[in-house]
């Protein structure tokens, strides 16, 4: 460890957390994007070594879900505001990828969100802390689970 990532008691600072949990995050996310099961996200080496970070990375993890929630509502379009022809879907999809490439500059880009919950799942229950509840309706509703996930932050003092 180097002597500037040292608080005076001794501890590494925050900024040195951030860093080595966005590195681990992006070879997560990398590494996990291949995967449909949550299983065989958890077992992914870096995803382990952020749990590994303990508690004292959850306000990290908790943020990019907020992140991950914010950019998912902004992107949603509302039923009913575009009419819908076979023949616009190749032009719907390319205008989507622009608005994706747009947004992204201007906002860091989420490390995903799959694995991120069950890295909150493990470190809370290795530590012993409520875990959160996820209603049986919305079980595999990825927006709603997200937000449930940052509400729980919120309401527990993570962000």
């Amino acid at each position: 460890m180097h002597e500037e990532d040292m608080s005076p008691s001794g501890p590494p600072q925050q900024h040195s957390l951030e860093s080595i949990y966005c590195g681990l995050a992006s070879q997560a996310t990398e590494a996990t994007s291949v995967f449909s099961s949550i299983g065989r996200m958890m077992k992914e080496p870096t995803v382990q070594e952020i749990i590994k970070l303990g508690t004292d990375v959850l306000p990290l993890v908790f943020q990019d879900l907020r992140t991950v929630d914010s950019s998912v509502r902004e992107l949603i379009i509302e039923p009913g505001t575009v009419d819908f022809l076979p023949f616009v879907f190749d032009d719907l999809k390319a205008a989507f990828r622009n608005v994706q490439v747009a947004h992204n500059k201007f906002r860091p880009r989420p490390h995903g969100c799959h694995w991120q919950m069950g890295v909150v799942r493990a470190i809370l229950e290795k530590n012993g802390l409520p875990p959160v509840e996820i209603p049986d309706e919305f079980r595999g509703r990825v927006e709603e689970m997200i937000r449930i996930y940052v509400e729980y932050g919120h309401d527990h003092g993570y962000i």
